[in-house]
């Protein structure tokens, strides 16, 4: 989740924030990209358990920008 945390954080320049444990499931861990106040955009979550695994096909992430290419460059950061 760290990990996930810190490169999504870096790619999409904005902080995520962590929610408190849920009291039916402690083993749920779970950060939200919040709405920004100007209504652009979107809001998401990472999300890990114990029994949820990664899946064929992964992750889907749609956003806007002005240049993906700029975008795109970021990840290589972590790679």
């Amino acid at each position: 989740m760290a990990r996930a945390r810190k490169f999504y954080e870096a790619v999409f320049r904005h902080p995520i924030e962590s929610l408190p444990p849920m009291p039916n499931d402690p083993d749920m861990q779970m950060c939200l990209f919040p709405m920004r106040e100007t209504g652009k955009g979107t809001s998401g979550a990472l999300i890990k358990h114990s029994e949820m695994k990664p899946g064929v096909g992964g992750t889907l992430v749609y956003f806007s920008c002005k240049d993906c290419a700029t975008e795109a460059g970021r990840r290589r950061l972590f790679v």
